[in-house]
């Protein structure tokens, strides 16, 4: 199949405009970046024109878009407007990411990017989309008249010689002033997996992600992960967990609302999408919405508007959606519990955290060093010191809480042991924990079991005589073995 040529540029802001005094007509310069190359060299299937979001930039292309019909009636030409403030114009990261998104949409098409238009920063970002392997590019240039021998433009060719396959380029700007970041997360050989794919969510723009994981194992902190290491960084990154409000609180939260939208609203309250505007919200605990907020959520996502609670009018939104939870979502979508085209919006991609007793003990114990640093400010500065008996038992123990169980567990031993914490000093589930140990085989095999009859009882409507005919047990022993593993039969 035949690819067709785009063209793809910016808008010129000045030069595709003659200047005006103040009051006069806005006028189109036929010499202008664009103008000039539907004038002379037009040759494309469609001509995408970008520009940023800005009422003086729309008010521009909507005038350039009246004249390139008037003057060009053969010529596609499309506006792309980019949510890309006016200050982001010479931030290479910004743009960028903006850019991606929108070329993606045109992989399977030949691209020509006209470097000419936008600032320097801008033209920088065409020669690193022409490295991007995934789009079939060619850069161009127009080189005006009064530089030519001819006395007239000439389109310019823009390429690269390579001695070997050139790789993907990726552009960022990082701050070498500040030093290293203190909060820079411990990555243990087990959540790699999930880090690279984290980098990956990070350079790109809008792509929401979905974070499975239990409770305590670092949602969060991948999620600000991927904020921190994107276009959005410095922008609000937002969290919210879903399952601390009720419905009606939970919209206000997320959506705002105008004085007087209910009793005790005595003033306009901004809610967090559009405090997080331009930046990442994550929404933890996703799976605890009810199907009623769940709707309601969709919408947003889908339409990318807000209105708040008793306004007028829809307010546009942009943001990326980062979800999380500790819960199975397919299970719950396969049980009409969520929404399948909820799932599929937020689950673009999905980052699968392992819990902390697969992380292995050497990780274990940069966790307990990086929490015993700090956590000192609780005594002033001065670190814990742990004798060799406490760590053998924290490296031994299986935390059903994950990191998140282990940082309050240093925490408690700076209050209760300080300044050496022994074994003793330890609380009594950590002693005990070959118990409940879930590493232990018949722990496994345990859950294993849990798992199948709760699927059973399920499937056959939570009627024991017929789940037990099902699984070869007699209803007796069904009824003993629902006893001893603790599971749930809803209310008929």
């Amino acid at each position: 199949m035949k690819k067709r040529k785009i063209l793809i540029s910016w808008l010129a802001f000045q030069q595709d405009f003659n200047a005006q005094e103040k009051g006069e007509d806005l006028i189109v310069n036929p010499s202008g970046p664009n103008p000039l190359i539907h004038e002379f060299f037009f040759d494309y299937d469609l001509h995408v024109i970008l520009h940023i979001d800005q009422e003086e930039s729309q008010y521009k292309a909507a005038f350039l878009r009246t004249w390139l019909q008037k003057k060009h009636k053969g010529h596609k030409v499309e506006f792309k407007k980019l949510s890309l403030p006016s200050k982001d114009v010479i931030n290479i990261e910004r743009i960028q990411a903006k850019i991606t998104t929108e070329l993606i949409n045109f992989r399977n098409d030949h691209l020509f990017l006209y470097v000419t238009p936008g600032t320097k920063t801008m033209h920088t970002a065409w020669h690193i989309e022409h490295l991007n392997p995934d789009l079939d590019t060619t850069l161009i240039q127009i080189r005006e008249g009064k530089h030519t021998q001819s006395g007239h433009p000439e389109l310019i060719k823009i390429d690269f010689a390579f001695d070997h396959e050139p790789r993907a380029a990726i552009a960022r700007e990082i701050e070498i002033s500040n030093g290293i970041p203190s909060d820079k997360p411990i990555i243990p050989a087990a959540l790699i997996p999930a880090y690279q794919i984290a980098e990956k969510i990070a350079l790109t723009d809008k792509v929401s992600c979905l974070i499975l994981g239990a409770s305590g194992t670092g949602k969060e902190v991948i999620s600000k992960y991927i904020h921190e290491n994107s276009s959005r960084k410095e922008q609000p990154f937002i969290p919210i967990n879903c399952s601390a409000f009720p419905d009606d609180l939970l919209v206000s939260e997320l959506f705002g609302y105008k004085k007087g939208a209910f009793t005790g609203a005595e003033s306009d309250h901004i809610g967090v999408f559009e405090r997080a505007n331009g930046g990442t919200i994550l929404l933890d605990e996703i799976g605890d919405i009810s199907p009623k907020m769940q709707k309601t959520l969709l919408r947003v996502l889908q339409e990318k508007k807000i209105r708040p609670l008793k306004a007028t009018k829809d307010v546009d939104i942009d943001v990326r959606i980062i979800a999380a939870t500790n819960k199975n979502l397919v299970e719950a979508c396969k049980n009409g519990e969520f929404r399948w085209d909820l799932y599929y919006r937020l689950s673009i991609v999905d980052i699968h955290l392992p819990p902390l007793l697969e992380w292995g003990e050497k990780a274990i114990i940069r966790l307990i060093d990086h929490f015993i640093e700090e956590k000192k400010h609780i005594q002033n500065g001065i670190k814990l010191n742990l004798s060799k008996e406490a760590i053998k038992a924290l490296q031994s123990y299986h935390y059903p809480g994950n990191v998140r169980e282990l940082e309050n567990l240093i925490s408690r031993l700076y209050v209760v042991a300080w300044p050496n914490g022994e074994s003793k000093d330890l609380p009594d589930q950590i002693h005990s924990s070959s118990i409940t140990n879930p590493l232990l085989l018949e722990s496994v095999v345990s859950e294993a079991e849990r798992f199948h009859i709760e699927r059973m009882l399920r499937a056959n409507d939570y009627v024991k005589e017929r789940t037990a005919k099902k699984i070869g047990i007699s209803t007796n022993t069904l009824k003993k073995r629902i006893k001893d593993l603790g599971i749930d039969i809803p209310p008929k």
